[in-house]
Protein backbone atom coordinates (compact mmCIF):
# COMPACT_ATOMS: atom_id res chain seq x y z
CA UNK A 1 0.00 0.00 0.00
CA UNK A 2 0.83 3.29 -1.16
CA UNK A 3 -0.15 6.18 2.10
CA UNK A 4 0.49 9.52 1.68
CA UNK A 5 0.88 11.48 4.76
CA UNK A 6 -0.27 15.37 4.63
CA UNK A 7 3.14 16.69 6.49
CA UNK A 8 6.39 17.46 4.96
CA UNK A 9 9.01 14.79 4.99
CA UNK A 10 10.85 14.65 8.73
CA UNK A 11 8.41 16.69 10.42
CA UNK A 12 6.66 16.18 13.05
CA UNK A 13 3.33 15.81 11.73
CA UNK A 14 4.91 13.08 9.67
CA UNK A 15 6.94 11.62 11.86
CA UNK A 16 3.99 10.96 14.49
CA UNK A 17 1.66 9.77 11.77
CA UNK A 18 4.62 7.08 10.54
CA UNK A 19 5.47 5.97 14.11
CA UNK A 20 0.99 5.27 14.55
CA UNK A 21 1.22 3.29 11.69
CA UNK A 22 4.33 1.55 12.72
CA UNK A 23 3.31 0.95 16.43
CA UNK A 24 -0.25 -0.88 14.53
CA UNK A 25 2.59 -3.38 13.46
CA UNK A 26 2.48 -2.93 9.83
CA UNK A 27 5.89 -3.02 8.26
CA UNK A 28 6.47 0.59 6.92
CA UNK A 29 8.66 2.18 4.21
CA UNK A 30 9.97 5.23 3.32
CA UNK A 31 11.86 8.18 4.27
CA UNK A 32 10.16 9.08 7.36
CA UNK A 33 10.17 5.69 8.80
CA UNK A 34 14.13 4.78 7.93
CA UNK A 35 14.65 8.45 9.99
CA UNK A 36 12.68 6.73 12.75
CA UNK A 37 14.70 3.66 12.75
CA UNK A 38 18.20 5.31 12.51
CA UNK A 39 17.42 7.56 15.88
CA UNK A 40 16.12 4.78 17.56
CA UNK A 41 19.17 2.65 16.87
CA UNK A 42 21.14 5.52 17.91
CA UNK A 43 20.11 6.48 20.54
CA UNK A 44 19.94 2.98 21.65
CA UNK A 45 23.60 1.78 21.21
CA UNK A 46 24.64 5.24 22.10
CA UNK A 47 22.73 5.75 25.80
CA UNK A 48 23.03 1.34 26.56
CA UNK A 49 26.85 0.81 24.73
CA UNK A 50 28.70 3.59 23.73
CA UNK A 51 28.36 5.82 26.89
CA UNK A 52 28.41 3.28 29.11
CA UNK A 53 31.37 1.72 27.53
CA UNK A 54 32.70 5.42 27.98
CA UNK A 55 31.79 5.83 31.41
CA UNK A 56 33.48 2.24 32.56
CA UNK A 57 36.60 3.44 29.99
CA UNK A 58 36.84 6.01 32.55
CA UNK A 59 36.18 4.42 35.51
CA UNK A 60 39.05 2.35 34.98
CA UNK A 61 41.93 4.08 33.27
CA UNK A 62 41.39 6.36 36.68
CA UNK A 63 41.43 3.59 38.83
CA UNK A 64 44.85 2.49 37.01
CA UNK A 65 46.15 5.93 37.34
CA UNK A 66 44.95 6.87 41.18
CA UNK A 67 44.44 3.65 42.44
CA UNK A 68 41.30 4.64 43.88
CA UNK A 69 37.28 3.67 42.58
CA UNK A 70 35.93 6.02 44.97
CA UNK A 71 37.34 9.11 43.12
CA UNK A 72 36.28 7.95 39.27
CA UNK A 73 32.53 7.43 40.60
CA UNK A 74 32.06 10.50 42.11
CA UNK A 75 34.06 12.33 39.06
CA UNK A 76 31.11 10.11 36.85
CA UNK A 77 28.65 10.96 39.06
CA UNK A 78 28.96 14.81 39.14
CA UNK A 79 29.77 15.14 35.54
CA UNK A 80 26.87 13.65 34.75
CA UNK A 81 24.57 16.32 37.19
CA UNK A 82 25.89 18.79 35.06
CA UNK A 83 25.25 17.23 31.77
CA UNK A 84 21.73 16.34 33.06
CA UNK A 85 21.32 20.44 33.71
CA UNK A 86 22.49 21.19 30.77
CA UNK A 87 20.49 18.71 28.80
CA UNK A 88 17.02 19.95 31.05
CA UNK A 89 17.92 23.65 30.39
CA UNK A 90 17.80 23.14 26.59
CA UNK A 91 14.88 21.46 26.66
CA UNK A 92 13.29 24.41 28.71
CA UNK A 93 14.72 27.22 26.68
CA UNK A 94 14.41 25.40 22.86
CA UNK A 95 11.73 23.16 23.34
CA UNK A 96 11.60 20.02 21.19
CA UNK A 97 15.59 19.84 20.27
CA UNK A 98 17.16 17.61 17.34
CA UNK A 99 17.19 14.38 17.92
CA UNK A 100 21.15 13.64 18.06
CA UNK A 101 21.59 17.09 20.59
CA UNK A 102 21.43 15.24 23.60
CA UNK A 103 23.81 12.54 22.59
CA UNK A 104 26.80 15.06 21.44
CA UNK A 105 26.21 17.00 24.55
CA UNK A 106 26.99 13.92 27.01
CA UNK A 107 29.67 13.34 24.34
CA UNK A 108 31.65 17.06 25.01
CA UNK A 109 30.64 16.63 28.60
CA UNK A 110 32.25 13.67 30.14
CA UNK A 111 35.43 14.24 27.61
CA UNK A 112 35.73 17.96 29.03
CA UNK A 113 34.88 17.65 32.40
CA UNK A 114 37.10 15.28 33.15
CA UNK A 115 40.25 17.99 33.24
CA UNK A 116 38.57 20.24 35.73
CA UNK A 117 38.37 17.49 38.54
CA UNK A 118 41.87 16.62 37.99
CA UNK A 119 43.37 19.77 38.53
CA UNK A 120 41.42 19.52 41.93
CA UNK A 121 42.61 16.10 42.92
CA UNK A 122 45.97 16.16 41.39
CA UNK A 123 46.75 19.06 43.86
CA UNK A 124 44.98 17.18 46.91
CA UNK A 125 47.17 14.30 46.43
CA UNK A 126 50.26 16.94 46.21
CA UNK A 127 49.35 18.51 49.55
CA UNK A 128 51.08 17.55 53.16
CA UNK A 129 48.30 19.05 55.03
CA UNK A 130 47.65 16.30 57.98
CA UNK A 131 43.87 17.93 58.33
CA UNK A 132 41.38 16.55 55.30
CA UNK A 133 39.16 19.70 55.10
CA UNK A 134 42.22 22.24 55.00
CA UNK A 135 43.84 19.99 52.63
CA UNK A 136 40.36 20.38 50.22
CA UNK A 137 40.44 24.21 50.95
CA UNK A 138 43.67 24.77 49.70
CA UNK A 139 43.30 22.73 47.14
CA UNK A 140 39.99 24.37 46.42
CA UNK A 141 42.14 27.85 46.25
CA UNK A 142 45.03 26.94 44.10
CA UNK A 143 43.50 25.45 41.10
CA UNK A 144 39.85 27.70 41.04
CA UNK A 145 41.23 30.70 39.26
CA UNK A 146 42.25 27.84 36.78
CA UNK A 147 39.28 25.97 36.32
CA UNK A 148 36.98 29.14 36.51
CA UNK A 149 39.47 30.75 33.24
CA UNK A 150 39.35 27.79 31.65
CA UNK A 151 35.34 27.23 32.17
CA UNK A 152 34.57 30.83 31.23
CA UNK A 153 36.91 30.38 28.27
CA UNK A 154 34.85 26.94 27.11
CA UNK A 155 31.33 28.03 28.03
CA UNK A 156 31.96 31.30 25.68
CA UNK A 157 33.14 28.91 22.77
CA UNK A 158 30.47 27.10 23.13
CA UNK A 159 27.98 30.42 23.44
CA UNK A 160 29.25 31.83 20.10
CA UNK A 161 27.67 28.93 18.18
CA UNK A 162 24.29 30.34 19.31
CA UNK A 163 25.00 33.24 16.43
CA UNK A 164 24.81 30.22 13.98
CA UNK A 165 21.42 30.06 11.26
CA UNK A 166 21.70 25.87 12.86
CA UNK A 167 19.36 24.94 15.17
CA UNK A 168 21.09 22.76 15.98
CA UNK A 169 24.68 24.41 16.54
CA UNK A 170 22.10 27.04 18.50
CA UNK A 171 21.21 24.07 21.16
CA UNK A 172 24.37 22.29 21.73
CA UNK A 173 26.54 25.56 22.16
CA UNK A 174 23.81 26.59 24.70
CA UNK A 175 23.55 23.33 26.47
CA UNK A 176 27.23 22.75 26.37
CA UNK A 177 27.85 26.36 27.41
CA UNK A 178 25.11 26.44 29.92
CA UNK A 179 26.42 22.96 31.83
CA UNK A 180 30.23 24.18 31.49
CA UNK A 181 28.95 26.89 33.72
CA UNK A 182 27.07 25.04 36.04
CA UNK A 183 30.02 22.95 36.99
CA UNK A 184 32.74 25.39 37.11
CA UNK A 185 30.68 27.60 39.60
CA UNK A 186 28.37 25.00 41.17
CA UNK A 187 29.75 21.69 40.86
CA UNK A 188 33.61 21.90 41.71
CA UNK A 189 33.43 24.38 43.81
CA UNK A 190 30.70 23.85 46.26
CA UNK A 191 29.07 19.55 45.41
CA UNK A 192 33.05 18.05 44.96
CA UNK A 193 34.85 20.04 48.27
CA UNK A 194 31.87 18.90 50.03
CA UNK A 195 31.30 15.21 48.34
CA UNK A 196 35.56 14.92 49.13
CA UNK A 197 35.11 16.34 52.78
CA UNK A 198 32.35 13.59 53.83
CA UNK A 199 34.37 10.96 52.48
CA UNK A 200 37.73 11.88 53.36
CA UNK A 201 40.14 9.17 53.15
CA UNK A 202 37.59 6.88 51.49
CA UNK A 203 38.09 9.19 48.41
CA UNK A 204 41.19 6.60 47.83
CA UNK A 205 39.25 3.42 47.92
CA UNK A 206 40.77 0.87 47.72
CA UNK A 207 44.27 2.45 47.69
CA UNK A 208 45.85 2.94 51.11
CA UNK A 209 49.38 4.87 49.46
CA UNK A 210 47.05 8.62 49.68
CA UNK A 211 45.70 7.69 53.06
CA UNK A 212 47.15 10.36 55.77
Amino acid sequence: MVVYIPYPVFSKGAINETNQLISTGALVGGSNAQRIVIIDNSENVYFHFTLLFTIIGIILYLFIILGSLSIPLRLVLTIGISSVFGVAMMYAVFGSVYWITPLVVFALLFGLGIDYDLFIILRLIETNEPNWNNRIIFSIKKTGLVVTAAGLILSGAFFSLMVSDLRFLQEIGFAVGISVLFDTFVVRPILVPAILSVLKENNWWPNLRHRT
